[in-house]
């Protein structure tokens, strides 16, 4: 949806996307502590692009709570 509305280039939505789908595999193979650095390298990058102005606050903060409590249940 990011990337459809113009609020991040395909290049940014495709980075976050492939954190997500890294985190899923990791996951599907039993790996949780994996997945958890994935998922928060994707927490890391949403931020930076919040802090740039490429991401507006309130959709980061979505973005950030959602995956935080996908790592709160896996860790």
């Amino acid at each position: 949806r990011l990337v459809a509305d113009g609020t991040l280039n395909r290049g940014q939505g495709n980075s976050l996307t492939v954190k997500l789908a890294a985190a899923a595999a990791q996951l599907e193979m039993g790996h949780s502590i994996p997945a958890a650095n994935m998922l928060r390298a994707f927490v890391n990058e949403a931020a930076a692009l919040e802090a740039t102005g490429r991401l507006p606050s309130s959709e980061e903060t979505m973005l950030i709570e959602w995956v935080g409590n996908i790592i709160d249940q896996i860790d």
